[in-house]
């Protein structure tokens, strides 16, 4: 019995935690390439805030496959530089894709996503998903139960790489992702809401054009006789669900035409782009089809992939999290109804969390940024604002035997916040008698800080004290406190804008 605990208490500990088999840093981005980043989403810098450089890092770790076998996969870490206080994590799942090299952690376009929010103070991971990146089996497409674990355990992966990485999560779980991502979001917002919120709790969800409804909505796609964008992504499915289930097919000509059924094994390879796969394939999807398997899909409901389709479905919950349902009314791709079916279904089971936001009509491409900029100030407004004082200041020179100054006006936060002078002055605004670079740390009370440093130097221009007829008033002009030197055989005489003396020295 004492053996059958230990090996109960290593499968419980073991559930929670992803073994990290390797980290590499890949690239440094400064405050000018983030800003060329936003640019090239056609994003203005001025809608983001670029609060932090950030460090990209492909990661590698376990994760379990179907088959029950443990998997080494990868995923992209994107790490606020110097930061200095708990953030965030998000997570986001990517779209589709054909290559393995396009995957986050490749430093693909995608992954920039991640670079502009980890600018905003988000410690974003991004997983490749089993077969993507520096995975070498198959891409499980659009399986939900291998998408959601996967990305937990990169999530896992994130949290567990904190001392090594140097930054420190605050509790708070943001997931989002689009088109494939959406589903893959949608599957691990059910995972972690399910079975895993002991582990962690969700802050925010964002699911984004993606297709939630794959057996209904989406495969609507399959039997339509009608142009279709990404004719690629059935025999996608039907690759994937067979490689799962073991039961869609003995041979890819029950399934395909003789003429596709012997190119698609080479284009699934894992080095061909979506792009060319769709190039191969006829416009109508039904179209590489055999004509009797489109008829069995139609007719039978239990047919294998009708019934693998409905198995990876991801509406069958009501999500507790606030989660917002991003998609465009245009979308070419992805079937609008899939996000309107979805939300339909979550409110049918209880769920008060849910929103629908659609954004028009815009093509699955165009949806794209304005979904995920909308994304991002969903999380905005539900995270912990980031510590971002704007401080404006005055630097006083000194003479040779005067004071030097820095007038410091915290135009935001007021009186959240406490300070300090890296020489130990108490005041907010510093008097310095000697020349140099004085640090005023400002913190708030979350332990978060931010540093500015100023440099005094003797200032010519400032009268000697030991001259006659020399006078300094400072700040000028001021409103309540007001300091003034001058020879100490001089008389001085101070009147308000009514010419009323308040203060006479001699």
């Amino acid at each position: 019995m004492r053996n059958l605990t230990i090996i109960l208490s290593l499968l419980i500990s073991c559930s929670s935690y992803a073994q990290v088999t390797g980290t590499e840093f890949i690239v440094h981005y400064n405050e000018n390439q983030i800003n060329s980043v936003l640019s090239s989403f056609g994003i203005p810098s001025n809608l983001v805030s670029a609060i932090y450089e950030v460090d990209f890092y492909r990661v590698t770790y376990m994760t379990m496959h179907p088959n029950g076998e443990m998997v080494e996969v990868s995923g992209a870490l994107c790490v606020p530089s110097d930061a200095n206080c708990p953030l965030p994590i998000s997570s986001y799942q990517h779209g589709t894709i054909g290559s393995r090299g396009e995957a986050p952690s490749f430093v693909s376009g995608e992954a920039m996503l991640g670079v502009i929010f980890a600018s905003g103070g988000y410690i974003t991971c991004m997983p490749d998903y089993i077969g993507l990146g520096q995975s070498e089996l198959l891409h499980l497409y659009v399986h939900a139960d291998s998408e959601a674990s996967a990305s937990l355990d990169m999530i896992r992966a994130t949290r567990d790489l904190q001392e090594e990485l140097g930054f420190e999560w605050n509790e708070e779980l943001f997931l989002w992702g689009y088109s494939q991502g959406g589903h893959a979001t949608a599957a691990l917002q059910r995972l972690i809401e399910l079975d895993e919120s002991n582990e962690f709790q969700i802050t925010g969800s964002a699911p984004m054009s993606g297709p939630y409804d794959i057996s209904g909505a989406q495969a609507s796609v399959i039997t339509a006789d009608q142009i279709y964008p990404t004719p690629g992504y059935l025999p996608y499915v039907v690759l994937s669900y067979q490689e799962v289930y073991g039961n869609i097919f003995t041979d890819l000509e029950e399934i395909f035409l003789p003429e596709y059924a012997a190119i698609i094994p080479d284009l699934f390879d894992g080095t061909h782009n979506m792009g060319y796969i769709n190039s191969q394939f006829p416009d109508i999807p039904n179209q590489m089809l055999q004509p009797n398997l489109l008829e069995q899909f139609q007719s039978d409901p239990n047919h294998p992939l009708r019934v693998a389709l409905a198995a990876n479905d991801v509406m069958d919950w009501a999500p507790q999290v606030p989660t917002q349902l991003f998609f465009c009314e245009g979308d070419d791709q992805v079937n609008y109804m899939n996000s309107l079916n979805a939300y339909d279904a979550f409110q049918n089971l209880g769920s008060t969390s849910v929103l629908l936001s659609d954004f028009g009509d815009y093509d699955h491409g165009e949806c794209a940024p304005i979904a995920i900029l909308a994304g991002y100030y969903f999380f905005e407004s539900l995270r912990t604002p980031v510590f971002n004082p704007q401080v404006s200041a005055v630097v006083e020179g000194i003479s040779d035997v005067g004071l030097g100054f820095v007038f410091v006006n915290v135009v935001f936060p007021q009186g959240d916040y406490t300070f300090e002078w890296s020489n130990g002055w108490e005041e907010l605004d510093l008097e310095a008698f000697e020349p140099g670079e004085y640090t005023l740390t400002l913190t708030d009370d979350a332990g978060c800080s931010q540093s500015y440093t100023y440099t005094i130097e003797y200032d010519l221009s400032v009268p000697n004290l030991n001259e006659s007829q020399s006078i300094k008033l400072f700040p000028n002009p001021a409103s309540d406190l007001v300091q003034v030197q001058l020879n100490k055989t001089e008389k001085i005489m101070i009147y308000d804008v009514s010419g009323r003396l308040l203060f006479t020295q001699k």
